[in-house]
Formats: structure tokens, C-alpha cells, sequence
């Protein structure tokens, strides 16, 4: 278990750091004019990202310890927003890294500081997630037709949802509050249904993180989904 002791964290994070700007500076040495000319855009990322990391505060730390190489994962990930938009602060780079499940698929891991996972705990949402999705369906296989023409987007969501939730990564803590719910598909849906009624969401990650930072406002009910009874 990561001892949280701060000076352990940080001369940890520091060290990092340095190694990988010392690493990414001999990388760039043997450079010529030309090709430093051509990569100019990205150096001046790293180096901004470098000098502005070494301000993170304790939770930012622990977060990008997690990454072998966390120099790297911020700026690659700064170069991105600032192709798309202008990324006035560093930080904002994080927070859009923690909100992004594929974080960890696309930057290497460090075992030493990796988020402890919970294989039962995802196991058990699975379950639930697969009975849940199967009350939905059979639910659902008892309507008319123009009844389900009208739930389309309803119908979408759930499929959707359900393979979400069972076969992606989502992070631990997002499983561990949504295997609170009695019937999470339910709630996930009906989440879906206020955030835009009956048009087809084009991110269903928002609606689970509206759901996780909103507990209290998703109260379970019957319906859609599962029954609660």
C-alpha cells in the first residue's frame, strides 16, 4: 500500500521529472537545426509542462505518479489540447487527462504507484450490470413496435451503457459508486433522458460523470430499466 507520506510523493514525482527532462534533453542533443526547427513546437511544450509541473500540488502528484513517464503523458497530452484549444493553463491538461478513461490505455502504467485495483468489485458490477440489461431487454421485448420506434434513442443509450460499464475500463472509483445502485442501468439511463430527452447522446462518459459527481439528484426509480422491486 502507497504510504501518502508528502516528502515521499514529492522527492518520488521530482525525481521523475527529472529524469525524464534530462532523458528528453539528451534525446534532442543530437538534433540538427532542421529537425529542431521542425520539432520546435513540441520541445517548447515539454519544457513549458516541465517548469509548471514542478508547481503540482500533493493530489496532482499522486495522480501523474501513477504514470511511468509523467512528463510525457502531460505534454503529450497539452500538445493536443492546444492543437484543438488553447490550453492557458497546464493544469487544465490534468484535469482533462483524469476525466479521460483512456488515460491509462495510451501512457504507460507505474506498478510502484498504479491505483490499486479490485477484481471482485468489477466482477460484481458485471453481474449486476448483466442481470440489470437483461430484466431491461426482456422489459422492453414486450412492447409494440411504434413503441420502441418512439424509446429509439432510449434503447440506443442502453445498449450503449451496458457495454460501457461491463467490457470498458472505467476507473475504479466510477464502479465502486455505481455498484452502489440497486439498478445503475436504470439510473444511467434516466440520467441520459434528462441530459437531452429523446435526441441520441454523442458522449455517454458525460453522462456516467454527471451521474458519479451528482449522486443525490439520480434517485432510483422503476423505471426506464430494470425493476427496483
Amino acid at each position: 500500500m502507497i504510504q501518502n507520506d508528502f516528502e515521499k510523493v514529492k522527492a518520488a514525482y521530482l525525481s521523475k521529472l527529472k529524469i525524464s527532462r534530462d532523458a528528453f534533453l539528451s534525446g534532442i542533443a543530437g538534433m540538427t537545426s532542421q529537425e529542431l526547427i521542425s520539432n520546435a513546437h513540441n520541445i517548447a511544450g515539454v519544457q513549458l509542462c516541465y517548469k509548471k509541473l514542478l508547481k503540482a500540488n500533493e493530489e496532482e502528484m499522486l495522480y501523474l505518479l501513477r504514470f511511468r513517464d509523467p512528463l510525457m503523458a502531460v505534454a503529450s497530452g497539452y500538445t493536443a489540447m492546444e492543437d484543438d484549444v488553447a490550453a492557458e493553463d497546464i493544469f487544465e491538461t490534468i484535469s482533462a487527462m483524469q476525466d479521460d478513461p483512456d488515460t491509462f490505455r495510451r501512457f504507460p502504467q507505474d506498478p510502484e504507484w498504479a491505483e490499486r485495483d479490485d477484481p471482485d468489485l468489477r466482477r460484481e458490477f458485471a453481474e449486476k450490470m448483466e442481470s440489470c440489461w437483461k430484466s431491461y431487454t426482456d422489459k422492453m421485448s414486450r412492447l409494440s413496435f411504434p413503441e420502441l420506434l418512439v424509446r429509439g434513442a432510449e434503447l440506443k443509450s442502453a445498449a450503449e451503457f451496458y457495454s460501457m460499464t461491463k467490457n470498458y475500463s472505467l476507473p475504479l472509483d466510477h464502479v465502486r459508486q455505481l455498484n452502489e445502485y440497486h439498478d445503475p442501468l436504470a439510473v444511467l439511463i434516466g440520467a441520459a433522458l434528462r441530459y437531452c430527452g429523446q435526441e441520441e447522446l454523442d458522449d455517454m462518459f458525460s453522462v456516467i460523470e454527471n451521474v458519479i459527481g451528482n449522486p443525490h439528484e439520480f434517485m432510483e426509480t422503476p423505471e426506464p430499466g430494470c425493476d427496483n422491486q
